[in-house]
C-alpha cells in the first residue's frame, strides 16, 4: 500500500538482472516479531514501516547490506543512537523516534517518528555533521526506491556481473 513504487521497481530490477542471480532476496519479518518490537519500543509503528518489515524486515541479502535494518536490529539501534549523539549533537533524539536503520559502523542512522502519521518522513543523523538532517526522504517508499535505483545504475553502468556495495 505505502511501498508500491519501491516494490514494483525492486521486482523490475530482479527481473532485469535475473541472469546474475543477485543476492537480494527479501525475507519478511514474522508478524509476532513486529508486534514484539512495538511492545518493546513502547511506540506505535507507522503503517508504512510495518509494511517494510513485512517485506524485508528479516533481511534482503546484500541489498542495503551497509545498513542494519532488520527487525532484530532496531532495539540495538534505538539504544545506540543516543550514545552516538552524546558528545556530538546539541539536539536530543525525539522521544517518538524509531531508529530503524544504522550504518557506517555505527556513526550514522536513519529514523522516523512514531507520531508523524502512517507514512512519515525519514530523518538522518551523521556523527561527522553533528546534527540531524530532517526530512531527507519524504517517506520510506522514496528511500527504498532510491536504493533500488542506485543498484540498477550500478549493474547497468559499473558492471553487470558485480554485486558491489551501494
Amino acid at each position: 500500500m505505502y511501498l508500491e513504487r519501491a516494490k514494483k521497481r525492486y521486482a523490475e530490477m530482479m527481473e532485469e538482472f535475473k541472469d546474475l542471480n543477485l543476492p537480494y532476496q527479501t525475507r519478511p519479518a514474522h508478524p509476532e516479531n513486529i508486534e514484539k518490537l512495538e511492545r518493546q519500543l513502547g511506540l506505535p509503528l507507522p503503517a508504512a514501516y510495518k509494511e517494510f518489515l513485512l517485506w524485508m524486515g528479516a533481511g534482503a541479502g546484500r541489498f542495503m547490506d551497509h545498513l542494519d535494518f532488520c527487525v532484530g536490529d532496531v532495539l540495538y539501534n534505538q539504544e545506540t543512537a543516543p550514545e552516538i549523539m552524546e558528545d556530538h549533537c546539541r539536539e536530543p533524539l525525539p522521544e517518538d523516534a524509531i531508529v530503524f536503520a544504522m550504518g557506517g559502523q555505527g556513526y550514522e542512522f536513519y529514523f522516523l517518528r512514531a507520531f508523524d502519521g502512517d507514512n512519515p518522513p525519514i530523518h538522518y543523523y551523521l556523527e561527522l555533521e553533528e546534527k540531524f538532517e530532517w526530512n531527507v526522504c519524504p517517506n520510506l517508499d522514496d528511500m527504498i526506491l532510491g536504493a533500488v535505483e542506485g543498484r540498477i545504475h550500478y549493474h547497468r553502468e559499473e558492471g553487470r556481473g558485480c554485486v558491489g556495495i551501494i
